[in-house]
């Protein structure tokens, strides 16, 4: 069977010129959000979202001013000074000085001094720690040549760094007095965004900022928010843009770069901190993904590869965490979206797919033909990071040893056909196991997991059941009194392990109290009971 599957090209809005319809989008953004009511209003009705980072959007303006309508410039005049606020402190190192205002819209909503020493573990770690150059001094134009730090109500705006020019600059920062509607709030807030817009300082201070690069400096810092403050995880509100459309160009995501701190975070736990750090040394020469294979080469490993092992990372996610491999946060992260999932009908399956550059395209074959379902996820991997245009391949499933076929397990064969064959690399995961020869049977277990299932962490709670032909096992769940909370029959989940899924709520769909539960399946004549914890906070 033959099917097209025709992936989105994601066009990158950033461009080093222009244009006016540009300019007035991001007037109108900009505007919105510093109007605390209005964005309060347009975010609780979902009609926008909360703005990470500002400071594309307020240098891209700045740059810009003299094509804004008179209107638009006086809305703005703001944005050609420093805020002006009341009075200031300096933080316990004496590295920075914070300006606030003690009453009105501005003053802050939040604790100083936790925020004064919030921003010197900022600078101890990413300056002291992990050895990146200080930011060049203002001459002054705060008071001193200490660095600074506004306290502004920002509206829908974590904050911003303001600079004077793309490389060799020194810069101020800008953040918001409370963080009441963001996704996280208050000093939390504050903390992830001193560590953000501070690495934005170092970017533009030492190295060099490329507005069209402008993912790469955004993924950089939102990734040193969880390097400085590991227990905060404000990125969690951002990486299902990238979970939800893998098959973007790395460089055009609908998260705009905020999502891609994954990436980091990979490149983290393979190579040391100092990849990261090297791949902004060599954007002064080179573009951003260039620079970032020019890295990974230098530590000896292959962006190929690796590129292709990050799509492997982010399917054990959720409730396929493999504990003691991959992200260390895994189970907290959304699953995959594939870009297709279809049924596999024996004896073959043919997709033809366009193919965004460096992208990961997860395939979903799901195939009923041997009793229970058996999930095959291909995930294909555009690896060309030197160009932007889209490359088509064919993706062909046997359940035989077909010509030019590469054998996957016992059961499948795949092969890969495309004019520019050699950028395209395959990894297959089989009923949520990498698949190699002999991983074709499922296993039995005795325990329910998640364990203890949260409302909040987790959509599901897995419960073991035995194999059964129908594919069907029939579930109850009782108090430790013995009264029946769900009954019902469920299908037999396509996962390595034999069990069922079950969302933890009610046969009415309400959510059950904390507490100890006991769960007992019927497969056939096959029995199977335990216990499990429910914490609903």
């Amino acid at each position: 069977m033959k099917k097209f599957i025709q992936t989105i090209l994601f066009l990158c809005i950033i461009s080093s010129s222009i244009f006016s319809q540009d300019l007035d989008s991001l007037y109108h953004k900009l505007f919105t959000s510093i109007n605390y009511s209005k964005a309060a209003d347009e975010i609780s009705s979902g009609k926008v979202e909360t703005i990470k980072c500002g400071m594309y959007i307020v240098n891209e303006l700045k740059e810009n001013f003299e094509k804004l309508s008179p209107e638009q410039k006086n809305n703005l005049s703001f944005l050609q000074m420093r805020p002006q606020t009341e009075t200031s402190i300096i933080s316990p190192s004496g590295y920075f000085r914070i300006h606030y205002n003690t009453t009105g819209v501005h003053a802050p909503g939040y604790n100083l001094n936790e925020l004064s020493i919030a921003l010197d573990s900022t600078k101890k770690f990413e300056i002291d720690f992990l050895g990146y150059p200080e930011p060049p001094n203002d001459n002054g134009e705060g008071g001193d040549n200490l660095y600074d730090v506004y306290i502004q109500d920002l509206g829908s705006i974590y904050g911003y760094t303001d600079f004077v020019s793309t490389s060799n600059s020194p810069s101020f920062m800008v953040i918001d007095n409370d963080f009441n509607i963001h996704y996280t709030k208050g000093i939390d807030g504050a903390k992830v965004t001193v560590a953000h817009e501070f690495h934005h300082a170092i970017q533009v201070g030492s190295y060099l900022y490329r507005s069209n690069d402008s993912f790469f400096y955004e993924m950089l810092s939102t990734s040193m928010e969880e390097f400085v403050f590991d227990t905060i995880n404000d990125y969690y509100d951002y990486i299902p843009n990238y979970y939800n459309n893998a098959q973007a160009p790395f460089y055009a995501t609908y998260g705009g770069g905020y999502d891609l701190a994954i990436w980091n975070i990979f490149l983290k736990e393979k190579y040391g901190y100092d990849v990261i750090k090297r791949s902004l040394e060599n954007v002064v020469n080179h573009s951003a993904l260039e620079s970032i294979a020019n890295s990974i080469a230098e530590f000896g490993g292959s962006f190929k590869s690796d590129f292709a092992e990050f799509g492997v990372w982010n399917y054990f996610t959720g409730s396929r965490t493999k504990r003691g491999k991959y992200f260390d946060e895994a189970e907290y992260y959304p699953h995959i979206k594939p870009v297709m999932s279809i049924n596999f009908n024996p004896s073959s399956e043919m997709v033809m797919v366009n193919s965004n550059p460096v992208s990961n395209n997860y395939l979903r074959f799901v195939d009923v033909s041997r009793g229970l379902p058996d999930t095959l996820v291909a995930i294909v991997t555009n690896n060309d990071y030197q160009s932007t245009s889209r490359t088509e391949f064919n993706y062909y499933l046997y359940n035989y040893s077909a010509e030019g076929s590469t054998n996957i397990n016992d059961l499948y064969w795949s092969k890969i056909t495309s004019n520019k064959k050699s950028i395209f690399s395959e990894t297959v995961i089989f009923n949520n196991e990498l698949a190699v020869e002999g991983n074709t049977e499922r296993v039995e277990v005795d325990f329910a997991f998640p364990q203890p299932f949260n409302y909040n962490k987790h959509a599901f709670l897995y419960i073991p059941t035995s194999k059964d032909i129908s594919g069907k096992s029939f579930l109850n769940i009782y108090t430790t009194s013995m009264d029946l909370v769900f009954s019902d029959e469920k299908d037999i989940f396509a996962t390595d392990k034999i069990v069922v899924r079950w969302d933890g709520k009610k046969s009415n769909g309400e959510k059950l109290p904390t507490g100890v539960y006991i769960y007992v399946t019927k497969s056939g004549d096959i029995i199977k009971k335990g216990k499990l914890v429910i914490y609903n906070e």
